[in-house]
């Protein structure tokens, strides 16, 4: 597991030249101007983590090209030479901006991403229902928006996701365990047969009754792990981290926890 997260990290901060990005402005609609600043600001901070892209964000084109003149190239719509301007000036290869809007009770966040010649590069849309969700979901779209300028610019796929193998390992061990645990029965019963001392009766019997049902019981447990992972793994789902663990029950041992 060690040297599968260690290849991962490798291969995710490979040798490339990092993104060159500027964050220009998320329009507020219905909603606080400090809130979209704030917004813009963490979009900017969460881009340029890792180091993987140098993010140029609206404070910086302030102080960069003056304000009437960072007024009259943000004003400019997005299909304009203005925004090829604009990224020149910035020596940026993606213009990051967007829209934060309150519609009744739902925040909607519209994020896009253009190059300098004014086509699309990245786009998304996303609606929550409160602020702390709202600063969540930038989180999220700033991860996202990475790994797709990451393989567009630099040709760098994202990592294989783990999680899917991950329960295909475990799945695949805890059925190995129960297949074992039924052969250990099969062999008590064989001896069974033979035996002719009561101790030895009881203690074969009692044996082979627990070492079947552990064996059944993780022969189901792996069978479904090792389903739920060659399903999520086929559908390209990607999910949250995997928490679930085998522990004793009366019944056996089952699996507990949650697959978010």
């Amino acid at each position: 597991m060690l040297v599968s997260s260690v290849l991962l990290t490798l291969a995710l901060t490979q040798t490339a030249a990092p993104l060159q990005l500027a964050v220009v402005r998320l329009e507020p609609v219905n909603v606080s101007e400090a809130l979209a600043s704030a917004l813009e600001e963490t979009v900017g901070l969460r881009l340029a983590e890792g180091g993987l892209a140098k993010v140029t964000t609206r404070n910086d084109v302030i102080a960069m090209l003056g304000l009437e003149r960072q007024r009259q190239l943000l004003g400019c719509s997005e299909g304009s030479n203005c925004t090829a301007e604009l990224a020149g000036a910035l020596g940026a290869e993606g213009i990051v901006r967007g829209e934060v809007a309150k519609l009744g009770d739902v925040y909607q966040l519209n994020v896009k991403v253009l190059s300098s010649s004014g086509a699309p590069l990245y786009s998304t849309l996303r609606r929550v229902g409160s602020e702390e969700a709202l600063l969540r979901e930038v989180d999220g779209v700033a991860r996202e928006a990475l790994a797709s300028l990451r393989f567009k610019l630099r040709g760098i796929a994202p990592p294989e996701p783990v999680g899917p193998w991950v329960l295909v390992g475990v799945g695949g061990a805890v059925l190995v365990g129960g297949v074992i645990a039924e052969v250990l029965a099969v062999l008590d019963y064989t001896s069974l047969q033979s035996a002719t001392e009561p101790n030895q009766l009881r203690r074969l019997r009692d044996e082979g009754k627990i070492k079947q049902t552990l064996g059944l019981s993780l022969m189901g447990v792996g069978a479904a792990t090792l389903a739920a992972g060659l399903v999520w793994r086929l559908l390209g789902v990607e999910r949250g981290p995997v928490t679930a663990w085998v522990q004793p029950g009366a019944a056996g041992v089952v699996w507990a926890g949650a697959w978010p």
